[in-house]
């Protein structure tokens, strides 16, 4: 089948070998980029990455674009390598990205980049409770020292008190810098803790709960985790009509 350039996408389309061997190299010339999709590392090279390797599991990757970002950190035109099972899903992120980028792109505003571990203290009474608190605030030049000599990287912002009856949270809040941090987080916690249980006698759970790791939560949407991004778009009628096939009166 002849291959057609969509009026809107101008990534070309097409499913033989030549309609992608087409998109890799319209993708050399525009981005600079020679992807390689053949790779494959030796067994030899896998040391420490995986374990009783037997061998590859291929899933198709896409090409989806262009993406006009306007934000503090990256500015210009992406295209974005995508990897699916799911039928059109290429195809429709293409669609809503070619509208945006219609409309003068996606502003971008990066709030914060934070990652915590919430462990929670348990005590007999209120009292214990608040005095544990006070302990904490007056303490934490030292407990930060503790939880930054755990990593090159980390660094300790704050710790947030959550009192629940007789119990504390403390939400241990680490800049981890371009690490995603889930264990550089746990470690320096658990190092903070145990040098606050030697301080105080207070025992604790490492993880209370709180974070929210792995799943959505109020928490998490509010305060974020990770890196924290803003982003807006508007989206004009007649792109609505054109590119979206839809009319702002149905939405």
């Amino acid at each position: 089948m002849a291959n057609k350039k969509s009026k809107y996408y101008i990534i070309p389309n097409g499913y033989t070998s030549d309609d992608t061997n087409n998109r890799l190299k319209w993708l050399k010339d525009k981005t600079g980029i020679d992807l390689d999709t053949n790779l494959e590392n030796l067994p030899e090279d896998l040391k420490g990455i995986i374990e009783n390797h037997i061998g590859y599991m291929k899933i198709p990757m896409a090409l989806a674009g262009p993406l006009q970002v306007d934000g503090g950190y990256a500015q210009g035109e992406y295209y974005v390598p995508l990897c699916t099972l799911e039928g059109t899903l290429a195809i429709s992120m293409t669609r809503g990205m070619v509208a945006t980028k219609r409309c003068g792109g996606i502003r971008v505003n990066h709030i914060k980049q934070e990652l915590s571990r919430a462990p929670v203290f348990i005590f007999d009474d209120l009292n214990k409770a608040d005095q544990f608190s006070g302990w904490i605030k007056r303490n934490f030049k030292s407990i930060k020292k503790i939880a930054d000599s755990t990593s090159n990287y980390g660094r300790l912002l704050r710790i947030d008190h959550y009192p629940i009856q007789n119990y504390i949270i403390l939400d241990f809040i680490l800049d981890t810098g371009n690490a995603a941090g889930q264990n550089m987080v746990t470690l320096a916690a658990k190092v903070a803790c145990d040098y606050i249980k030697n301080k105080t006698g207070a025992d604790f759970i490492l993880e209370s709960g709180f974070n929210s790791d792995k799943k959505a939560s109020a928490r998490n949407m509010i305060m974020g985790r990770g890196h924290s991004v803003i982003a807006e778009t508007t989206i004009t009628n007649s792109v609505i009509r054109r590119i979206l096939k839809a009319d702002m009166s149905e939405m």
